[in-house]
């Protein structure tokens, strides 16, 4: 990163977690309108620095970076208290739409000539799976209910050039992922990467309709036929030419 982006990122920052902002946010969402020991801008402020340096297991940790960060004693209870409004979870979802949407800088490029410098963007699909305690398994339900009954699993969309994600989504880990596949429409220009449970014929196509391009895992079961075939230097494969590629392979 040269001066000139550090310099640009820096005002981001300033901006993102700015005093006023995270307030005002607060206030309209109806979060922390008191705002004694706990303001949004404390609360959200805490929140990012412990999420981005450790690994959180528990409220507790949350509460402990809390007071340590800002040098107070604020309860367990009344920090609870405000963790579980429904407008905490309102005020960190927009908060990090706003940090996603603001934090995004080009870190990746090609020059002309190379052949992924003729796509506008890369983008990747992907997923994990997380098991949760078994008591949430009516509300997050696992694929592997005899192991682990209750679980999630998080669809990220992420662009590659930007190094960072457009979309998260966290679902039961029951949702297939092509649901959360970005809309074909939206990749126009664009080479989209995906593993083979992503593996949908009618969307790829369809992607290929609005002027996108992708490369995606096949499954085993899968038996496609060659169109056309060429070498690396542009020579035409005649002999590989409408024809199955497992016969290809064969030979």
């Amino acid at each position: 990163m040269d001066r000139h982006q550090l310099t640009m990122m820096a005002k981001k920052f300033q901006s993102i977690f700015d005093a006023s902002s995270l307030d005002a946010r607060g206030n309209a969402l109806e979060f922390c309108q008191r705002q004694r020991l706990i303001t949004p801008f404390r609360f959200g402020l805490s929140v990012v620095a412990s999420m981005a340096s450790q690994q959180v297991r528990s409220i507790a940790d949350l509460q402990r970076d809390f007071n340590a960060l800002w040098d107070l004693e604020v309860s367990y209870k009344a920090f609870y208290n405000q963790v579980a409004k429904p407008s905490c979870a309102e005020f960190l979802r927009t908060s990090l739409c706003d940090l996603m949407g603001k934090l995004t800088l080009k870190v990746l490029g090609f020059p002309q000539g190379p052949a992924l410098s003729a796509f506008k963007r890369i983008i990747i699909q992907d997923g994990s799976s997380f098991a949760l305690h078994d008591a949430l398994a009516q509300v997050f339900p696992g694929r592997w209910n005899a192991v682990k009954p209750a679980a999630v699993a998080l669809h990220c969309t992420m662009d590659v050039r930007c190094d960072a994600p457009l979309t998260i989504v966290l679902t039961p880990d029951t949702d297939s992922e092509q649901d959360y596949l970005p809309e074909p429409q939206s990749l126009q220009g664009a080479l989209f990467l995906a593993d083979r449970g992503y593996l949908n014929l009618t969307y790829l196509r369809d992607v290929d309709r609005h002027g996108g391009f992708f490369v995606v895992r096949a499954k085993e079961g899968l038996h496609p036929r060659v169109i056309d075939a060429y070498r690396a230097d542009g020579t035409r494969l005649r002999s590989c030419q409408d024809r199955d590629l497992q016969a290809i392979i064969s030979k």
